[in-house]
């Protein structure tokens, strides 16, 4: 069993791949079945702007390792959109898949009637992505794993959208995913489960630790989906003034406090939103920003005494982590 994580950019648009083996050749893992491919934020070409360019404008300077979605070799089960902003939400990237083209995409809920506004996709392939709940079940998206064969009971895939409490910016949300492959006959306490969960939180932005806590104790420690497979967190802080919303970037420190929170159990932490862009608008030049390579993030998780691996992805670079 295994995830593989390829950055299509040089922000935050990554290809998921989740697979029930972990020696087949990564061309081939989309294939199997059990298999599920996930594209979260897709943000290929043109620029980025809230509310008009005069404000603000945002720029790739990095090309992408693809210039269309239609270049994907490998087929693609799920989009996700996380948040409504272009650099998560591009319209000409997602348009540039064909109409007729049935993906499913999850959205949360702004995102999703953004999409649904552009009459691009049919209507029933758009489905939004409510925020979690421990309490309503229903909040945690289940996708079944048809089973291979009649001696294998099916595998799952979750995926919980995470908001972050009091967020005006509406950027500091958090998606969690997990996969159990189809494996065999139910588990008793006698014979526990021996197909271990992958597990993967998703938030460039950064998000408190106090956001993903209930979904810790609801979903992941019951589960069994810790320690956590991979964490997409940016490590560069960025601050705006409280008038222009405040901390745009949690950065470093704020994946840090996620580690705490988790109490270190993070195999990978993966680099996210982190690239090298223009910005313009009269608003940037307010913006404080603090870089942090990954040597130094390394170093600042050692100190913790944490074992976690800090990994910054080039473009079209692609990591694999085991189950």
């Amino acid at each position: 069993m295994s995830l593989s994580i390829q950055h299509l950019n040089a922000d935050s648009t990554f290809l998921l791949a989740f697979s029930p083996a972990s020696t087949t050749p990564a061309e081939e893992q989309g294939r199997l079945p059990g298999a599920f491919t996930i594209l979260l934020d897709p943000w290929l070409v043109g620029r980025s702007s809230i509310f008009h360019p005069s404000f603000q404008y945002t720029k790739h300077t990095d090309k992408p390792h693809i210039d269309s979605l239609a270049d994907i070799k490998q087929g693609i089960d799920l989009i996700i959109i996380t948040q409504e902003k272009p650099d998560h939400c591009n319209r000409e990237t997602l348009c540039s898949l064909p109409a007729d083209k049935p993906v499913t995409i999850l959205a949360t809920p702004a995102a999703a009637k953004k999409i649904k506004s552009w009459n691009h996709f049919a209507p029933s392939h758009i489905h939004t992505l409510p925020p979690f709940k421990p309490s309503h079940p229903s909040t945690l998206t289940r996708i079944p794993l048809p089973p291979t064969t009649p001696t294998l009971r099916p595998g799952e895939l979750t995926i919980a959208h995470l908001p972050a409490k009091h967020d005006l910016t509406r950027v500091h949300n958090a998606l969690g995913i997990t996969y159990h492959p189809p494996s065999p006959a139910a588990p008793t306490p006698d014979k526990p489960d021996p197909t271990p969960t992958l597990s993967l939180l998703y938030t460039p932005h950064g998000t408190p630790p106090s956001t993903i806590a209930p979904y810790t104790t609801a979903h992941l420690l019951p589960t069994h989906a810790l320690p956590l497979t991979a964490l997409l967190h940016g490590f560069n802080h960025e601050q705006n003034p409280a008038c222009l919303g405040g901390e745009v970037m949690r950065g470093a420190p704020g994946g840090l406090e996620l580690l705490r929170a988790l109490g270190g159990r993070v195999r990978c932490w993966i680099a996210a939103h982190d690239g090298e862009v223009e910005r313009g608008g009269w608003s940037v030049r307010w913006l404080r920003s603090r870089a942090f390579a990954a040597r130094e993030v390394q170093g600042l998780v050692g100190a913790e005494g944490w074992g976690t691996e800090v990994v910054e992805l080039g473009v079209g670079e692609c990591v694999r982590l085991g189950g």
